[in-house]
């Protein structure tokens, strides 16, 4: 076969793959319809879901961004000592910042935190109690324990404190968080390919006899199987564009009125992770369609 006779035959086959696909659409267009709401809803559900998610996890970086070790110098440490400490805890893996807050910047501090009963540290001003410190930010708070005992063994050290029970609870709700997340997430998923497989079953049951003939003649798989995944990636597709809308217009909506009544919530704002869910809404619509399409025909194939 020459080249321009298999051009026009792939034409023949794009253009059949088309006109049967939008037949198949005006047939059934009230389950198509249905399928299509069915489809934005899920994604609506499964995309505010990733909002919600998204802005949790927000949050709790927030936190786990406010989660400290304060290291203390002994009392008796010298200058050098000092110096040295602050240098190795900086160097010290897992370590993102280190404050050093001298004797005279912690008093100033304490004065500050009892405010209006500031006089009661009159009794200490000649004889400053305090010691000199580190306040130590880290990469990752899970290795918090790791990097304590470090910080611990540098010379000079006396005592390390940070709060075990407050980062055990938050990185724990964290975990928690994640997993029931991917577990609703796969959920939604799965019903959606059901809702799609069953669509299109319709379709496919209608036409059961014309699918056998075509096997027993021998047309291929995927050319009886063609016109079926794309109308469910066109019913997808429609389902994650309703979805994709409402999302991408009603966030921004949503954090403005949050942000004016809740001011002190850190919620995720920008046009990039609207954007992001958007394509991952997208891409799951066409997929999702795809996928159920295939499964609702794989049984009439097997003649």
């Amino acid at each position: 076969m020459t080249r321009e006779g298999n051009t026009n035959m792939k034409l023949r086959s794009f253009r059949r793959l088309w006109i049967e696909t939008i037949s198949s659409l005006k047939r059934n267009r009230v389950m198509s319809l249905a399928s299509v709401g069915t489809v934005a809803v899920a994604l609506l559900v499964l995309g505010s879901f990733m909002v919600f998610a998204g802005n949790v996890d927000h949050m709790v970086k927030d936190l786990e961004g406010q989660v400290e070790i304060t290291a203390y110098f002994d009392e008796e440490a010298s200058d050098l000592q000092v110096t040295e400490g602050t240098v190795l805890a900086a160097e010290t893996d897992n370590v993102g910042e280190v404050m050093f807050i001298c004797q005279e910047e912690a008093l100033v501090m304490l004065h500050e935190q009892f405010g209006e009963d500031s006089d009661l540290l009159e009794a200490v001003e000649g004889a400053n109690p305090l010691r000199h410190s580190m306040q130590i930010k880290l990469v990752n708070q899970e290795k918090i324990e790791e990097t304590a005992q470090e910080i611990k063994n540098i010379d000079g050290i006396a005592e390390v404190q940070y709060k075990s029970e407050v980062v055990e609870r938050l990185l724990g709700f964290t975990r928690m968080i994640r997993t029931f997340g991917m577990a609703v997430a796969l959920f939604l998923v799965f019903l959606t390919v059901f809702m799609i497989s069953n669509t299109i079953k319709l379709t496919v049951f209608a036409r059961r006899r014309e699918i056998g003939i075509m096997k027993l003649v021998g047309a291929g798989d995927w050319f009886i199987r063609g016109p079926f995944v794309l109308e469910g990636m066109i019913l997808g597709l429609g389902g994650a564009l309703i979805s994709i809308l409402i999302i991408y217009f009603g966030y921004p909506a949503l954090v403005r009125s949050l942000t004016q009544t809740l001011p002190f919530l850190p919620l995720v704002e920008g046009d990039g992770f609207v954007e992001e869910i958007c394509r991952v809404l997208l891409g799951a619509g066409v997929v999702i369609g795809a996928l159920g399409s295939f499964i609702s025909i794989r049984r009439y194939l097997q003649v």
